[in-house]
């Protein structure tokens, strides 16, 4: 084979693999991108929380039932009448209690309590020390941002700047190999027409190339062994699709059978039922017959 045959095939092959992967890392280039700036520092809000007031005042079930008490009399001094009026309005009477007085009364000790010296003290103690927290807070905040304005984000749009200016040469060297590569490649192909524009593939070359390069078989007896070896591989996983389809159609059938045989067999058991209950009903037919003649007999 031709030398320069095969070196030429030989350096579009490589600028065939050199471009397709050169274009995979042009995709990773754009799909990259530098760190999220840190996040700004938060101030912390300080939560107060007030102690809960417990009220003095109970409910007092004694005046919630006491009609009862009147009931009871009632009914013992034979006053029947007034005793189920007074138990009828018992229920009346708790809900009036619970919202009229107790819960009026309820509330004013809440307040009474919320306006006393001693809980006044312990939530002023409380405002204190949520004062002395927050202004340590705050003053912590001035610092973390006085940092993150000063040092920390200016590092990072220093190290971005850097970075997207090195990424943005990267990716333009990379465009100009290609471009190179491609131009230099199309060069190639209309200066020697090496190959029919069909087999400029990576796949197809490779087999081109090391046919010629390891044999005397010329390009042309090549691109038929190529052609030759594709047909093959297409018949062959023609007849390996024509199997899985045979296989599935076996698959289906047998269940079919399988499906078919169950059929028959509860054909045969409904059948043999059938003649069974038939015969049944000859042979009481026939006793039923006896019978009626042994009578007439008689």
């Amino acid at each position: 084979m031709d030398n320069n045959k095969v070196e030429t095939l030989k350096k579009v092959l490589d600028l065939e693999v050199y471009i397709k992967e050169t274009k995979r890392t042009l995709s990773k280039l754009h799909h990259m991108s530098f760190d999220s700036a840190p996040e700004p520092p938060v101030c912390q809000k300080i939560n107060k929380t007030y102690p809960e007031i417990k009220p003095t005042i109970k409910f007092n079930w004694i005046i919630a039932l006491a009609p009862l008490a009147l009931f009871w009399v009632l009914s013992f001094v034979g006053d029947e009448l007034y005793a189920v009026f007074v138990f009828l309005m018992l229920p009346i009477w708790i809900i009036v209690y619970y919202f009229a007085i107790y819960k009026k009364q309820k509330t004013k000790n809440i307040e009474q309590i919320r306006n006393s010296a001693e809980y006044k003290a312990q939530c002023a103690e409380i405002d204190a020390e949520c004062d002395r927290q927050q202004a340590i807070a705050n003053q912590k905040y001035e610092e973390e941002t006085r940092l993150y304005e000063t040092e920390i984000l200016p590092n990072y749009q220093k190290e971005l700047d850097e970075w997207t200016a090195n990424h943005e040469k990267k990716i333009e060297q990379t465009q100009q190999d290609l471009r190179n590569a491609q131009q230099n490649l199309s060069l190639i192909y209309q200066e020697t027409k090496i190959v029919p524009s069909q087999y400029r593939t990576i796949e197809a070359l490779n087999y081109i190339y090391e046919m010629i390069s390891t044999s005397d078989y010329d390009i042309k007896e090549a691109v038929d062994m190529y052609d030759k070896a594709i047909q093959r591989q297409q018949e062959a996983a023609r007849i390996e699709e024509l199997q899985r389809a045979n296989d599935l159609a076996d698959q289906q059938n047998y269940h079919l059978a399988q499906q078919n045989a169950l059929i028959d067999e509860q054909n045969a058991i409904s059948e043999r039922q059938c003649m069974d209950d038939r015969r049944r009903e000859l042979e009481t037919e026939y006793h039923r017959h006896q019978v009626r003649k042994h009578l007439k007999n008689k």
